[in-house]
C-alpha cells in the first residue's frame, strides 16, 4: 500500500538528549519541514538499509539556529531533535528552543 502524508512534532519543547516523544521514525520519509525558535537544536537522520527495515542512525548530528529548513533525501526513514543547550545551562530567563518537526510520508 502506498500513501502520502505527513507526521508532526508540533510545537515540541526540544529536551535535552534524543527521547521517544522527540523521533519519527519507521516510516518511509521523502521531505522534513524544520522550523525552529528560541534557542539551537541537534537534529538527525536515521537512513533505510538496503534490503533492511529498521535503518541506522548517521553518525553525525547536524546543528541548527533557530530558523527553518527543508530537507530532501533518499532513503531516510526517521529524523529527531534535541536541544543544543541543556534546560539547566540556559542563562536565567532565557527559554528552551521550541521546534515543529514535519515528516512527509510516502
Amino acid at each position: 500500500m502506498s500513501y502520502t502524508g505527513s507526521i508532526a512534532l508540533n510545537a515540541l519543547q526540544a529536551p535535552d538528549q534524543y527521547t521517544p516523544l522527540s523521533t519519527i521514525e519507521g516510516v518511509p520519509i521523502i521531505r522534513i519541514l524544520l522550523d525552529v525558535a528560541n534557542q539551537a537544536i541537534y537534529w538527525q537522520l536515521k537512513i533505510a538499509v538496503p534490503g533492511g527495515s529498521q535503518g541506522n542512525w548517521e553518525s553525525a548530528e547536524k546543528y541548527m539556529l533557530p530558523g527553518s529548513r527543508q530537507i530532501n533525501r533518499a532513503g531516510i526513514c526517521g529524523v529527531r531533535i534535541r536541544a543544543a543547550i541543556p534546560f539547566s545551562q540556559l542563562p536565567a530567563g532565557s527559554v528552551r528552543a521550541i521546534a515543529t518537526v514535519e515528516a512527509v510520508t510516502s
